[in-house]
């Protein structure tokens, strides 16, 4: 296929593949490309008499199979989005490449989760660069090890550029995963808060799962003590509910309120740090909250609208949460009490269903567990949910340890 410079696809596929598309005059839509299975996305008048002999190849594949069937030959012109083209095929496919090499970019946030054969076909190797978030929860993770998966398989190798932990190493948070509650949101059993490096748990999920280990560079000047804004590199978004560091270092704790009815506020300024729900009594909320005495933590009480996500355009009340002292901090142990304490406090309280799985609570897989479900709704208090959780990190403690790469 040629991408020249504007152009899409949605043909019908149910009969003749390079049938005008319906609506669309002969007159109109020329056969420029050769056929009509490509249907533009910019309008025709970009293309005139005038340019259209300006126009030069920006870049070629020599063939591209779609539904078993090889089509060679097709003309598109791509539009733009930041640095990325996209272009269709024929039987309404649509293509991403980079604008200055046009080498194939493939989405793996979407429903397709794992590299495919024909995303690895003709690689020699996959290189792995990206900023972790620090927690279990996190999908990098789970995206990651789902291509070191698929490199092993395929028999690539891989290699990971470190990047640093966003947390600081200083303690381990939660549980370790029960390996019958693995998910995207849970993808090895490892604690919540690992204190690991993406090359570290590389290593480690490699070896405990038999795949090839993968190649590292590591960084120079980091050590295991460092918050990332002791690093002096700028925070950069690793998500658009990532907005900073103080985010991060609550998200082991705030983000449980993800497998409830309320708002962990996404749709505002401050996702995972204002929580609340329309039902939710948040003067009382807060009032627990401080006479728990969380180490680390500070409760005000705030009503807000999120502008999408749970409770969209509705008034929620609650609070917002801020991180006082974040080295006595413990987000997790956190998210418990949080847990513990808003059930008792909203009379509107669920559980909610993941939206990916089928698994009935999406808390279970946030937890790795259905224990502290199960125990909370039967009234258990929180240092009673939490009672194993200190045999489970000084077990993962002597796990990772031999994968640990800094001091």
């Amino acid at each position: 296929m040629a991408a020249l410079g504007s152009c899409s696809v949605t043909p019908d596929v149910s009969g003749d593949p390079f049938a005008l598309p319906e609506g669309t005059s002969a007159v109109e839509w020329p056969l420029y490309g050769h056929g009509f299975g490509e249907q533009r996305f910019s309008p025709l008048a970009e293309i005139t008499r005038a340019n259209i002999g300006t126009l030069g190849l920006a870049f070629s594949f020599d063939d591209f199979v779609v539904r078993g069937r090889t089509h060679r030959g097709a003309q598109a012109t791509p539009i733009m989005v930041g640095g990325t083209l996209y272009f269709t095929g024929p039987w309404s496919v649509v293509y991403a490449v980079d604008a200055k090499t046009g080498v194939p970019v493939y989405s793996l946030h979407g429903e397709t989760k794992r590299p495919t054969a024909e995303m690895l076909d003709g690689l020699d190797a996959i290189v792995i660069d990206m900023q972790d978030m620090a927690s279990r929860y996190t999908t990098y993770l789970s995206t990651q090890l789902e291509v070191q998966d698929a490199a092993s398989e395929a028999g690539l190798p891989v290699v990971i550029l470190d990047r640093p932990n966003p947390l600081a190493d200083i303690h381990l948070e939660g549980n370790v995963l029960d390996p019958a509650f693995q998910s995207f949101v849970g993808a090895h059993p490892i604690t919540i808060r690992h204190g690991m490096t993406a090359a570290e748990l590389g290593l480690l999920v490699a070896a405990e799962r038999g795949w090839a280990a993968p190649a590292v560079v590591r960084m120079e000047g980091w050590n295991r003590a460092t918050w990332y804004d002791e690093t002096g590199l700028p925070w950069i978004l690793p998500s658009p509910n990532m907005p900073s560091l103080e985010t991060l270092t609550l998200y082991n704790g705030t983000c449980l309120i993800e497998g409830t009815s309320l708002s962990e506020g996404r749709g505002t300024t401050l996702p995972f740090q204002l929580l609340g729900s329309p039902t939710l009594d948040a003067d009382a909320l807060v009032d627990d909250l401080r006479a728990r005495q969380l180490p680390g933590l500070a409760f005000r009480r705030v009503s807000f609208t999120p502008i999408f996500s749970k409770h969209a355009e509705t008034l929620c009340h609650g609070m917002q949460v801020y991180a006082t002292d974040r080295d006595r901090l413990d987000a997790a142990a956190f998210g418990i009490s949080l847990l513990h304490a808003v059930r008792r406090h909203d009379p509107g309280f669920a559980w909610v269903q993941p939206n990916h799985d089928e698994r009935p609570f999406f808390i279970d897989l946030l937890l790795g567990s259905d224990q502290p479900r199960i125990m909370l709704d039967a009234g258990a208090s929180p240092a009673e949910v939490m009672a194993a959780w200190g045999d489970d990190q000084a077990a993962f403690s002597s796990r990772r340890a031999p994968f640990l790469l800094y001091e």
